[in-house]
């Protein structure tokens, strides 16, 4: 029996997570299939397959996502490993290597920075930003970080997993500093670069996290609310001694609307509508909401430079008997 690792390590699951066999016998055989979670051994799922002397098996459906991952709370620059999942498949006496898994929905080339938004982006000093690293097991990284006080700090990190989130916040860093530049890099080769232009807070302004097309958590700052708008709606019956109310909803909505933004950024900023999870952050914490409507401004280039968000802050329905 010889079973052959066909995807990489991080292949996202979408794409199919793949195992060869060969039974290296001239004689269709069945074949019981185990797929192993490798960290605690468990069996999540089997497969039968019948009279095979070759074959491929996807444990893709049978790998759970990180469902519950949101964006990191820290408030103060660091750098840690994430969590990431790993699995073989069994046949008998016969194992297979392992493969990761990891947040990423897109192929990614190793060691990379992995972001939709620019390298060039926008923070106050009460904010945090996040950036996910996926680069290999056992890999050193360092996180240079100086802002235009020459204050700053150096974030050093051996990663165990392969996937790193690196943790930025301003208010670690001098007052008066106007500007951060951030330079990553992995066993000494630089992988990525950005800029944080730190601006003054806006009251009133509503900080937004999502979960990208690629996997990352991204953040951004609508600098100001256009609409706020509660709703109630009751459904009422008949009866005998006149109408009653059996049941009523309250909703709370907001409307809002980014800066005249490059490209780069409303292109980036455009997938929050169709995004699977996004966050309103507040000085509390996190509240996930829903974004009921988007829509996009474009300029007179027929480029998009706005976009326009109504968010389900929260909607409570009673039913009374």
């Amino acid at each position: 029996m010889k079973i052959t690792k066909i995807s990489n390590d991080f292949t996202p699951l979408r794409q199919g997570i793949l195992f060869g066999i060969e039974t290296e016998t001239e004689e269709p055989t069945d074949l019981v299939v185990e797929i192993i979670n490798s960290t605690s051994g468990e069996v999540v799922a089997t497969q039968l397959l019948r009279s095979v002397i070759e074959a491929q098996v996807n444990i893709a459906p049978y790998i759970q996502q990180f469902s519950e991952r949101t964006p990191s709370q820290q408030w103060r620059s660091t750098i840690q490993d994430a969590p990431i999942a790993t699995h073989h498949i069994r046949i008998g006496d016969t194992l297979s290597e392992s493969i990761k898994t990891s947040f990423n929905t897109e192929v990614v080339t190793l060691p990379s920075l992995v972001s939709t938004m620019p390298s060039s982006r926008r923070i106050s000093r009460d904010e945090r930003d996040e950036l996910l690293l996926m680069v290999g097991a056992g890999k050193r990284l360092l996180v240079e970080i100086v802002t235009s006080t020459n204050d700053g700090d150096n974030l050093r990190h051996t990663t165990e997993t392969g996937v790193a989130v690196v943790s930025f916040n301003p208010s670690m860093y001098d007052a008066d500093s106007t500007y951060a530049d951030i330079k990553i890099s992995c066993d000494d080769e630089l992988i990525g670069t950005l800029h944080y232009d730190i601006v003054p807070y806006l009251n009133g302004s509503l900080r937004l996290a999502w979960l990208s097309e690629c996997g990352s958590i991204e953040r951004y700052t609508l600098p100001a609310v256009v609409s706020t708008k509660r709703q109630a709606t009751k459904q009422t019956i008949r009866t005998l001694e006149g109408r009653r109310v059996v049941r009523s909803s309250t909703e709370h909505r907001i409307s809002a609307t980014s800066r005249y933004e490059p490209r780069s950024i409303t292109e980036a900023l455009a997938y929050i509508a169709s995004s699977p999870k996004v966050w309103l952050e507040e000085e509390e914490g996190l509240s996930e909401v829903v974004v009921t409507t988007s829509t996009i401004d474009n300029n007179l280039f027929n480029e998009p430079d706005c976009v326009n968000l109504e968010l389900l802050v929260w909607r409570r329905e009673e039913v009374l008997c």
